[in-house]
């Protein structure tokens, strides 16, 4: 379920009958991701409050709003599909990215790069790429699984480990 506040005041839930692995909300599309599909669904504003499922692709968590893209995995869980975010574009994929050798658990983006996608797993290796030339732009073997990954302030990178701990990298200037 999705449920719609305005000032604090409940207006809606929208019960999409699925469930949800990971979701991103833009404008009103929500874009629900599970183990073997991404549904896109339109949440219609008042009086009646209602939905309209607007699309469904192959692909599977973690998603991603980047720019004017959304980003979610191939079903190997190794390559990163890239498609338009908008109705106009019809959901249209842009690009596959062939990303890890083994499983990606987490992708991220940057607010001061617009076009920036970060993503890491299994394979130990966060690297980025930039969207607009669908070209890597760095990687590092961090010698640990990659659980999670977020955005810090001014080009960091802040990382949750399978050995428990949370890292932090340093970009100078690359990011």
């Amino acid at each position: 379920q999705v449920s719609v506040y305005e000032n604090d005041k409940h207006l809606a839930t929208y019960c999409l009958h699925e469930d949800f692995q990971d979701f991103v909300v833009i404008g009103n599309l929500v874009f629900n991701a599970r183990n073997v599909d991404v549904s896109i669904t339109e949440m219609m504003p008042g009086p009646r409050y209602g939905y309209m499922s607007r699309a469904c692709m192959i692909g599977r968590f973690p998603v991603q709003h980047v720019a004017d893209k959304v980003c979610f995995l191939s079903r190997c869980a190794k390559n990163i599909y890239v498609h338009y975010a908008g109705k106009e574009d019809r959901f249209r994929r842009i690009a596959e990215i062939k990303a890890h050798a083994m499983t990606i658990t987490t992708m991220c983006s940057f607010p001061e790069k617009k076009n920036y996608l970060c993503s890491g797993g299994f394979d130990r290796i966060l690297k980025i790429w930039d969207l607009a030339t669908m070209k890597q732009i760095t990687s590092i073997d961090l010698d640990v699984c990659i659980n999670d990954i977020t955005p810090g302030d001014s080009g960091t990178i802040y990382y949750a480990s399978s050995n428990g701990y949370i890292g932090l990298l340093h970009s100078k200037g690359k990011i």
